[in-house]
Parts: structure tokens; sequence; C-alpha cells
């Protein structure tokens, strides 16, 4: 047997081996650019509906709804930290902070995320931009700082 044929043998059965593995990563990627796909088609062309209310009903607070994109980039760079809005207003914030049309200022109850929410979203949409935070009580300024710390938040006084 020549050493071309002995060549060819052996990267056969290289690729014999590693064909399952690969043709399985590939059928991951695949599934997540298609399921990414899915998600960003449904928001453009099937948005929710907005409620329709009886007149004695309140109303949401907003008709604002965050793109899908945005809670599947927060899960995937905020990993086992992100478990979805905790209020409507928090998602509401989110959205407005990036489209960047306005600006914002986003008073919510104690818990309700809104330091989460500010890290995170500088931390995953923030690029070189930068997000100022006033904080009200310095006893939340070692909080704070920790918190950014934490999630790897460049952040200065």
């Amino acid at each position: 047997m020549s050493t071309l044929q002995s060549i060819k043998l052996l990267i056969a059965a290289e690729i014999k081996n590693n064909l399952p593995s690969a043709i399985q990563r590939l059928e991951g990627v695949v599934e997540t650019q298609v399921a990414k796909s899915i998600i960003q088609s449904q928001a453009l062309y099937y948005p929710t509906p907005k409620p329709i209310y009886a007149a004695h009903e309140l109303h949401d607070i907003s008709d604002i709804q965050p793109h899908p994109s945005r809670d599947s980039a927060m899960k995937e760079a905020m990993g086992s930290k992100w478990h979805g809005f905790s209020c409507p207003e928090q998602a509401i914030a989110l959205e407005k902070m990036l489209t960047r049309t306005t600006n914002v200022i986003y008073i919510g109850a104690c818990g309700t995320g809104k330091t989460f929410l500010m890290l995170s979203a500088a931390k995953v949409f923030g690029g070189s931009g930068t997000t100022i935070v006033i904080l009200p009580h310095s006893g939340l300024h070692l909080d704070f700082i920790r918190r950014a710390d934490e999630m790897q938040v460049t952040w200065s006084k």
C-alpha cells in the first residue's frame, strides 16, 4: 500500500470518527439560529395585540412591548442570573433605555430590580456608551459597587 493510500485511509477514518459529533454541534448551532430567527420574525410580523378593556377596567401602564430579542440577549449574557423581567415596568424601562429616543428616569419600589436592570443593560447592550446612575443615599454606594463588580461592569465616582 502506498503512502498516499495510507494517508487517505487515515483521513477517512478520522472523518468517520469525528463526523457524528460535528453533525451534532452543527445541528445545535442551526437550531439556535432558527429559533432566534423565528423569535425576531414573530415579533416583527405578529406583534402582541393590544388588550381590549371594558370601560371600568384599568389600562396597562404602557403599550410598549420589549422586543423578544432583549430577553434572549439577556439570557445569553447573564446566564443563570437572568430570570426574566420582574415586573412590566422593568421591561418598559429596558426598552426605553435601549431605543435611546429619550432620557429615562426609572423609579421603583425596593427589590424590583432597578439596579440589576441598569447594570445588566449596561453590560449587555452598553457597548462603549456611558450610563449615569444617581444614588440618592450614600448607603447605597457600597452595595452598588459590590453588585457592579460582581457583574464585571466598570464604574467610577
